[in-house]
């Protein structure tokens, strides 16, 4: 197995408790740890649009995520979507939503209103939102709200293909394809330059061995919501063996 998509989708606790996901912000940045610790290559986002979400959260996590620059990036930071089956459709009026089917499908399907709340899989709040009534309501969401701008900016990686050109790209991408990526020769290059995009599992480092009993090798996670401990403390200030610290 050498990629995987885990369920990330947030590194704040609030935001994960609040779309029921049973772990905390610290254990998911423990994830991402590993998978660098045996180069393993991730697929993974960072979603927002929660009802009842604060914005603050957002912001907390955009000046966090300067610290992991030697991490794996988020692919993404999308909107979140109401499918069928999920909490947000099965669950919409306790949660104050009324959906509607996306808009492309009445163009699809020629049928009433009821028909085509039974067909459909996506839906949105709006009734018969098209795609760029939905591009404008993303631009809305984000231009209102600095906690989710801040995070789209911080977890920008090399932007458009216009921004990569012109070597607009953020510091992550290059700490990342630098250190996690260094057999792959059009991925090295100095501050400044982009990625061209993730290379096959094959140019990536070989697996590592895992930390055992009194190695070296820090796993722990120093984060607002984890309690500190007397070993955290100790581990926090140790780098592993393969020369790279824990923060």
């Amino acid at each position: 197995m050498t990629w995987v998509q885990p369920g990330i989708e947030s590194l704040h606790s609030d935001v994960l408790t609040l779309m029921d996901k049973g772990i905390s912000g610290w254990q998911n940045v423990q994830l991402l740890k590993w998978a660098r610790e045996f180069g393993l290559r991730l697929s993974w986002s960072i979603l927002w649009g929660f009802p009842g979400e604060k914005d603050d959260w957002y912001q907390d996590m955009a000046s966090w995520l300067p610290a992991l620059e030697h991490l794996q990036p988020p692919a993404s930071t999308p909107r979140i979507r109401y499918d069928r089956y999920s909490v947000y459709h099965e669950q919409a009026r306790r949660l104050g939503l009324i959906l509607f089917p996306v808009g492309a499908m009445s163009l699809i399907y020629p049928v009433g209103p009821a028909e085509l709340d039974n067909l459909a899989y996506f839906f949105a709040t709006e009734p018969s939102a098209g795609p760029l009534r939905y591009i404008e309501s993303l631009k809305e969401e984000i231009s209102n709200s600095p906690g989710i701008t801040a995070l789209v900016k911080a977890a920008l990686i090399g932007g458009p293909p216009t921004a990569r050109e012109n070597g607009l790209c953020s510091r992550w991408t290059i700490a990342v394809t630098n250190s996690l990526l260094p057999t792959h020769g059009a991925a090295r290059g100095p501050a400044g330059t982009c990625s061209p995009g993730w290379p096959g599992p094959s140019t990536w480092p070989a697996k590592r061995p895992r930390a055992g009993p009194g190695s070296p090798m820090s796993l722990t996670v120093t984060s607002a919501s984890r309690p500190a401990t007397t070993s955290s403390r100790r581990s926090s200030a140790r780098c592993s063996a393969t020369g790279w610290c824990s923060r």
